[in-house]
């Protein structure tokens, strides 16, 4: 839980460029701004956040981590979010 809150933050102040360079490649492709957009693995929705800003409207978020999911809602950039594994989790 205290990883999610201080993830944007780590991220952003380390300079990490990949959320937006992802947001600007997919606006780079010509998508259609209405069309639906999967983020797999979307976190705390650092990349719904650019696509947001961008124009794109229906940005579904999945993530393993329902606390990333829980920062990522508080973005309002998801027309949906779902905690998903692919595998097992570890327990």
């Amino acid at each position: 839980a205290e990883l999610a809150k201080n993830y944007d933050e780590v991220l952003l102040t380390a300079g990490y460029p990949d959320p937006l360079n992802a947001a600007n490649k997919v606006n780079e492709l010509g998508v259609d701004k209405d069309g639906e957009i999967l983020d797999m693995g979307c976190g705390t929705g650092l990349v719904g956040k650019y696509l947001k800003d961008n124009g794109y409207t229906n940005v579904v978020g999945v993530d393993a981590s329902q606390h990333m999911l829980e920062e990522a809602k508080t973005k309002d950039c998801y027309s949906l979010l779902e905690e998903l594994y692919l595998g097992l989790p570890d327990t």
